[in-house]
């Protein structure tokens, strides 16, 4: 397929190896960035129409990307696109707030408080099924009962946002609302998932722990904060509040 120059040629210009690259084949990757010489781009043509059974100017369906930017950026007949998680999740969204707010309270911006205020008033709005607090919501749709890091983390988030909105001063909503809502929140989480003879809170609701082997209570920090020491300190700061 290739004589021996471009074999040379191809070998210094790509990563090409007896076992392989990507189960037990190559894919061409560039050692360095620059223009090809003619050699190597008559090389790539031959391996494009082997193929491919054509030459790249005829081959609609995959066009070449001559670098990374179309790569990128260029949109291709028949390209899968990459999966998108749709789902929200109440205590990640919780920390995103957090964030906003206390940036919000740092910098006096707005800007960032009407996001996390934007997306506290989603969670309030749609979380809440049947009087209860669930965790997901997927394109619209409610999902699986509210979990301690949810609890925890949107108290969290709602207490920073009373604080980023009292520091602000072109003041986004009432601040009230968000220490009352934060109380709210709280007296449905110690009420379904307080340990009342251990103390502390469990992970899942006494409701929907009957499928349970151990109904266990996290206090160890993972990817994201464990949610009893969150909540230990929300519980301060409403007792300060209070």
């Amino acid at each position: 397929l290739l004589n021996a120059e471009e074999l040379v040629e191809i070998h210094k210009q790509f990563t090409v190896s007896r076992g392989g690259n990507f189960e037990g084949k190559n894919v061409l990757q560039r050692r360095h960035a620059g223009q090809l010489s003619e050699t190597v781009e008559t090389a790539l043509a031959k391996l494009f129409q082997f193929r491919y059974g054509g030459q790249p100017e005829t081959v609609k369906t995959f066009p070449p990307a001559r670098n990374n930017q179309e790569a990128k950026n260029d949109s291709w007949p028949g390209r899968i696109p990459a999966v998108t998680d749709t789902k929200m999740i109440v205590a990640w969204n919780s920390l995103m707030i957090s964030g906003l707010a206390r940036a919000a309270a740092v910098f006096g911006d707005r800007e960032y408080l009407e996001l996390a205020v934007k997306a506290a008033n989603f969670i309030l709005d749609h979380q809440w099924i049947d009087g209860r607090f669930h965790r997901l919501n997927y394109d619209g749709k409610t999902a699986v009962m509210a979990q301690s890091e949810d609890y925890a983390l949107f108290v969290k988030a709602l207490l920073d946002l009373h604080q980023g909105s009292l520091s602000v001063v072109e003041e986004v909503g009432k601040s009230d609302k968000w220490l009352e809502k934060a109380i709210l929140v709280q007296a449905e989480f110690d009420e379904f998932l307080w340990s009342v003879e251990l103390g502390g809170y469990y992970n899942t609701a006494k409701d929907c722990s009957g499928d349970l082997l151990v109904r266990e209570r996290s206090y160890t920090d993972n990817a994201t904060p464990a949610a009893n020491g969150i909540a230990i300190a929300s519980l301060v700061r409403l007792a300060l509040l209070g």
